[in-house]
């Protein structure tokens, strides 16, 4: 394993927001990311990563995807997604903080 890790990562989206509660009615979200590694290669160097990521935002459901293709070794089932709810807003206002 490598003594240190580095990451960065960056996204841009577009969307129409509620003006009031500020929830997106619709957005776009992309991204990159790029990691240093974690894991060594058999002589040492590190073993960069890149993914990039992709997320569809209609209040209150979120899709989001990712995948690291950017590397250009792409050869297994290293695809991910998930599919999100947000129940916050659906709870009734005496469980929120005033």
């Amino acid at each position: 394993m490598a003594n240190t890790s580095y990451a960065a990562q960056g996204s841009i989206s577009y969307g129409w927001y509620d003006k009031q509660t500020l929830h997106p009615w619709f957005e776009v979200e992309i991204g990159a990311t790029i990691d240093s590694g974690i894991f060594n290669r058999e002589l040492g160097d590190s073993l960069e990563e890149r993914f990039w990521t992709a997320a569809i935002r209609a209040y209150p459901f979120t899709f989001e995807t990712w995948n690291d293709q950017l590397n250009s070794k792409d050869y297994g089932p290293t695809y991910g997604a998930r599919l999100t709810m947000d129940l916050y807003s659906f709870l009734p206002d005496s469980w929120k903080n005033p």
